[in-house]
């Protein structure tokens, strides 16, 4: 999921709501956020395994 297509899904749901659109806009905010906090946790543990290490 890339931005262009977040972007592209919240851009069509204000031109064409129905309830199609707005899951599909749901599920890719959804993935959005999902796919950020797994880097961030991820390098979250990085970063304080590196400092345990010394």
């Amino acid at each position: 999921m890339t931005e262009e297509e977040l972007a592209g899904a919240i851009r069509n749901s204000f031109t064409q709501v129905n309830e199609t659109a707005y899951r599909e806009m749901v599920k890719l905010a959804t993935d959005a956020a999902l796919e950020t906090y797994d880097r961030v946790a991820s390098r979250t543990i990085k970063l304080s395994r590196a400092r345990r290490a010394n």
